[in-house]
């Protein structure tokens, strides 16, 4: 089959379905990983691989053949069915796994589907440290054969330990969290679990915008970059005269917000608030932000007592 290489990018892989990526492509791809997986474990006679997904429609078979793929190496797989990317990340750091593969696409329109793959710890597999030389296995396609299969399980309440941990690891007493008003737009995707687990059992008057999960995004692209796509959350905090407006993207990594007067918290003065809170628990620690505009985040970060670092945008 012919491959198209650019769907190989810095730090995931993505492309259309099934033009540029198809359930093919998956099962070569999970064996690649696989072999760079097994190179870096050689002393594990056991390596546990989580596998996680979004709701595209092209992700149930895309994900049956990632699976195959990896138990064909004999990996065992470890199945957490539907989650959010920072989920997934948390389920392979958490338990302890091997490594993990996400299908999913992030934020890109529906006929877009990909993987973002992990080592143990959720230590990313990116274009210089596995994905390129991936890239290059699956074009040679000569992958060795294994006699013992590797074993599929499922784990299930993966967001709920989640949530759990991150209260316990950062001593949030929940009681004291004032009942606000808050209207989320999880624009169909899968940001919504993770909505809803946090939200538990908080007082807060929460009002979920587009919540059932379709790959089609019926209403509006899961991308709140856009800013057409925050129109609708904008709106609905004003109507409902709300405190605070939610817009996560399409896997869950990234959020926006929108302020008691509909108005969009700017992203380099939101990362500079969440500087400026790290800072007051680790003073005059380094805090990196990547290149993206915002001369204000770096002029917070000082104005804490903090030392500003510029990255590239990515992991």
């Amino acid at each position: 089959m012919a491959i198209d290489t650019t769907i190989f990018k810095a730090y995931d892989i993505r492309g259309i379905y099934p033009t540029q990526l198809n359930e093919e492509l998956a099962y070569k791809i999970a064996r690649a990983y696989a072999e760079i997986i097994r190179r870096e474990n050689k002393d594990k006679e056991k390596i546990d691989i989580v596998v996680g997904c979004d709701m595209r429609l092209s992700t149930p078979s895309l994900k049956e053949q990632t699976i195959k793929g990896l138990t064909d190496s004999g990996l065992d797989v470890v199945d957490v069915s539907l989650v959010t990317t920072p989920t997934f990340y948390f389920s392979v750091a958490y338990y302890g796994y091997i490594g993990g593969m996400q299908v999913s696409a992030s934020h890109n329109p529906k006929e877009y589907n990909g993987f973002k793959m992990v080592r143990a710890k959720g230590v990313p597999v990116s274009g210089e440290e596995g994905i390129y030389e991936m890239r290059d296995m699956v074009i040679a396609d000569n992958f060795p054969s294994y006699a013992k299969k590797g074993t599929v399980s499922k784990k299930s309440g993966v967001v709920e330990d989640e949530v759990k941990a991150q209260i316990s690891e950062l001593k949030i007493n929940v009681s004291k969290i004032k009942p606000f008003k808050i209207v989320v737009d999880t624009a169909n995707a899968m940001a919504v679990l993770d909505i809803k687990a946090m939200f538990k059992d908080l007082k807060c008057d929460l009002i979920i915008l587009n919540e059932q999960l379709d790959g089609t995004f019926p209403v509006h692209q899961p991308d709140p970059l856009a800013e057409e796509n925050l129109k609708l959350l904008q709106n609905a905090v004003i109507e409902n005269k709300a405190d605070l407006g939610i817009g996560p993207d399409g896997d869950g990594d990234r959020y926006f917000f929108i302020d008691e007067k509909g108005e969009i918290v700017r992203q380099e003065i939101l990362r500079g608030i969440m500087a400026q809170i790290a800072l007051k628990e680790n003073p005059g620690a380094t805090v990196c932000y990547d290149i993206r505009p915002g001369r204000i985040t770096k002029d917070m970060i000082e104005e804490a007592g903090g030392k500003a670092s510029v990255t590239r945008v990515g992991h």
